[in-house]
């Protein structure tokens, strides 16, 4: 796997729902990405954050971003 300092990940959304976060692990999984995920808090409240990733390499973090986009993931972004 990809070391963390070339590790990017492209976060697509942060869900406060366990049910949406698992609808989106599954939409890009089912699209072919790799999938992360982290835990985090936003107003206090807990959140789940997902992202396609890590990648390595440019080509593929433009491919999952591209992909991302495509699923409707808007404000996707690369990230390090």
């Amino acid at each position: 796997p990809p070391g963390p300092a070339t590790a990017v990940s492209v976060p697509v959304g942060a869900y406060g729902v366990p049910s949406n976060a698992s609808r989106a692990i599954h939409r890009l999984a089912g699209a072919g990405l790799r999938v992360s995920s982290q835990r985090a808090h936003v107003r206090g409240k807990p959140v789940k954050i997902i992202l396609a990733g890590p990648y390595a390499s440019r080509d593929q973090v433009s491919h999952a971003l591209h992909t991302a986009r495509r699923l409707g993931y808007h404000d996707a972004f690369p990230r390090r």
